[in-house]
């Protein structure tokens, strides 16, 4: 998703939502953004938009081909079965020593699709929000391997005038 300048999070994730699978933006309720998360390179942010759709089913979606392979659902139950939460594990370089920069990513292997890549690991963070108890199914150290960066580029860049006050705080307390 790419942010124009100046607009705001929420437009955005609206115009990318009916331009990768046409849900129409008047359907959206916006509940709140999510923190940002770094990807794999640590260059780029993304922060995550929730919002409630009411019944999908009501919903006319309609998949561009060139950016999504296809729509589904999985019920909050199922995503939070011990037996369908996984991790997968990503090693850097060429070695078979783990390094410092090795890294797991949470995987739901829901049938018939599977929930991967950046879409689990933002969901695994939603639902760590919504449910205290997914907390145990975090992936391990994550967030210290991406701590420092994205604390720096979150508190750094933000608009949320509650980050903001973060922000002020940490910069009294070092």
């Amino acid at each position: 998703m790419i942010k124009k300048i100046d607009e705001p999070i929420q437009r955005t994730a609206l115009r990318e939502a009916y331009e990768e699978i046409g849900l129409d933006p008047n359907c959206v309720e916006i509940i709140g953004i999510t923190p940002g998360t770094p990807d794999r390179t640590m260059r780029f942010l993304s922060c995550g938009v929730v919002g409630y759709l009411g019944e999908f089913e009501k919903l006319e979606l309609k998949p561009n081909p060139d950016e999504v392979e296809a729509i589904f659902t999985v019920p909050i139950e199922t995503l939070l079965s011990p037996a369908v939460f996984k991790q997968t594990y990503f090693r850097f370089g060429k070695s078979h020593q783990p390094t410092e920069f090795d890294y797991a990513m949470p995987v739901f292997l829901t049938k018939p699709n599977r929930v991967w890549g950046f879409t689990a690991l933002y969901t695994n963070m939603v639902l760590s929000i919504l449910t205290p108890e997914h907390i145990y199914f975090m992936v391990p150290n994550i967030e210290t391997r991406l701590s420092k960066t994205f604390l720096r580029i979150f508190l750094e860049y933000s608009e949320d005038e509650n980050v903001k006050l973060l922000r002020n705080d940490v910069i009294k307390s070092n």
